[in-house]
């Protein structure tokens, strides 16, 4: 454990020591890993799903505050991590003042290469599916 930078283990007992409890902390990297994992995996089909209504509603700068109302989403944080901060990220999204991504004056709009995605998803949608034999 100490090799690897984890958090040494808490050993604790009785007096007469009729039992051992032996504690071994979670590393913090694994912790922040761990989130990331958890922040990846919300892109299922239901993620999917508002991803292509953020990215449509936002082929004209839009407040984020906006397409969360549409969305009927009420846990900002919950929308920032699993919707907006990905199409972010995935550069499907862009911040129309850079850089300042929190001014109350902060807009979004659906990137070229949001808009190719959206492209590729509808076509993806429309092909008829076939059962596997």
């Amino acid at each position: 454990m100490q090799q690897n930078g984890s958090p040494p283990p808490a050993f604790e007992t009785d007096e007469d020591r009729t039992f051992f409890l032996v504690r071994l902390p979670i590393h913090s990297q694994f912790i922040k890993e761990a989130e990331e994992r958890k922040r990846q995996t919300a892109t299922g089909q239901v993620t999917g799903q508002v991803a292509v209504r953020v990215l449509q509603y936002c082929e004209q700068p839009r407040n984020a505050g906006g397409f969360q109302k549409i969305l009927d989403l009420e846990h900002r944080q919950t929308f920032c991590e699993n919707y907006l901060n990905v199409s972010l990220d995935k550069g499907r999204l862009a911040r129309t003042i850079t850089d300042k991504p929190q001014s109350r004056l902060q807009r979004h709009q659906t990137t070229q290469e949001g808009k190719d995605w959206l492209q590729t998803t509808a076509e993806t949608s429309m092909r008829p599916r076939t059962k596997a034999s």
